[in-house]
This record gives structure tokens, C-alpha cells and sequence, in this order.
């Protein structure tokens, strides 16, 4: 069966133009979609490797390091990829 990290890309993450997440926003809404789903959870610093993957995979897109944090300074996520999971 498939990795809880690749379910949750594949079922939960859209493209979308003008969007953007951060790597600890995208971890946030697979904690809890692994926690939703009685899914085992990997620790955050596999998840930024796996799931960087994973989104390549999918979307073609990799993980800038450029976006803006909630302190204002930069940090590393994805622009054009959005979470549907609520």
C-alpha cells in the first residue's frame, strides 16, 4: 500500500496558480490527516525529504527556499501547490 506521505500528496495537494505552503504548513495538514486517517506519521525532517519527493514526482514542482515566513523571513516551501485537506 502506498506511504502515508504519498496518500496525502496524491489525495490532498492541488496545483494551484498564485498559492503557496510552506514545508511546516504542508506538515501540519499531514499530522493531521495521518492523525484523520489512523495513519502512521513520519518525524518533520524525513517528511521535508519525502514529501519534497513525492511532490516532484506528482507535480513537478520543487521546494524553494525564498518564501516568506510568518516572521517575515524566508523559508522553504512551494508556490502554485495548495492543501484541500481541512
Amino acid at each position: 500500500s502506498e506511504a502515508p506521505h504519498r496518500l496525502f500528496v496524491q489525495k490532498v495537494m492541488v496545483r494551484l496558480p498564485g498559492a503557496r505552503i510552506t514545508v511546516s504548513e504542508a506538515y501540519s495538514h499531514y499530522a493531521r490527516f495521518c492523525r484523520t486517517n489512523h495513519l502512521p506519521t513520519l518525524k518533520m525532517v524525513d517528511f521535508k525529504t519525502e514529501v519534497a519527493a513525492a511532490i516532484h514526482e506528482v507535480f513537478n514542482l520543487r521546494p524553494r527556499h525564498d518564501l516568506p515566513g510568518e516572521d517575515g523571513k524566508a523559508t522553504h516551501g512551494w508556490l502554485d501547490l495548495a492543501c484541500t485537506f481541512e
